[in-house]
Parts: structure tokens; C-alpha cells; sequence
């Protein structure tokens, strides 16, 4: 699969992926995470599998084109885009957790993806 990984943050879940032999782009808007992320990467054996961008979320439909992933990963990072429908691809699988139960109750899901909301284990 070819997976981006927006805020991958010290690359934890995008070591994982490559580790299963995924095409990983991990994008994160703190070149301290990131230079983390490339030394876990390093000494996991798997940087060769990750990309690396530091970029702010709002931009990756300017990065990639619509076709470049298979999922993306939105871990703990949805509630700091402005607008959601217009930062992310419609038509990919999409992995989001919120960053606590606590907090994202009030979330209305559909109305942010425009799409039905169905848990799905993809991996």
C-alpha cells in the first residue's frame, strides 16, 4: 500500500507500515519531529521505505496528486485543519483517531468527511 502519514510526528506508526514492506510518505509540519522520525526510521532498517515532508497539513493538495496514497493515516491530527474535505483526498480510505474521546464527542463526522462514517480495520 502506498500510505501517507499526516503529523507522523517521530514516525512510530510509519515504521510499522514499512516495516510490513508499505510505501510510507510521513508529512509533519515540525522539523524536530521529523528529524526524529528519520533517526527512528534509521535505526528500525527502514528509512529507504519513508518519504519525508515538512510541510502543514492544509498543503498536501498542492503535494500530491489526487491518485498518490492508498490511506491515510490522520492520527491525533484532524483537529488542526481548517478545512478537512478540502485537505484530504475524497475518494482514499482514511484512518483517523481523534486525540481523546473526551474531547471529540461533539464531532460530527459526516458532516467533516461528507461521506457515512464505518470502522474499518485495514491493516
Amino acid at each position: 500500500m502506498r500510505v501517507l502519514d499526516v503529523g507522523g510526528g517521530n514516525g512510530l506508526e510509519a515504521i510499522a507500515f514499512a516495516a510490513q514492506g508499505h510505501s510510507i510518505t510521513l508529512l509533519d509540519f515540525s522539523t524536530e519531529m521529523l528529524s526524529a522520525a528519520r533517526h527512528n526510521a534509521e535505526a528500525s532498517g527502514v528509512a529507504q521505505r519513508i518519504t519525508f515532508y515538512q510541510a502543514d497539513l492544509a498543503a498536501i493538495p498542492t503535494l500530491f496528486p489526487d491518485d498518490a496514497f492508498d490511506v491515510i493515516l490522520c492520527h491525533d491530527v484532524l483537529q488542526f485543519a481548517e478545512d478537512v474535505g478540502a485537505t484530504l483526498f475524497p475518494t482514499m480510505t482514511l484512518s483517523a483517531i481523534p486525540p481523546s474521546p473526551r474531547n471529540w464527542s461533539g464531532w460530527n463526522w459526516r458532516c467533516v468527511t461528507g461521506i457515512p462514517v464505518r470502522k474499518r480495520r485495514i491493516v
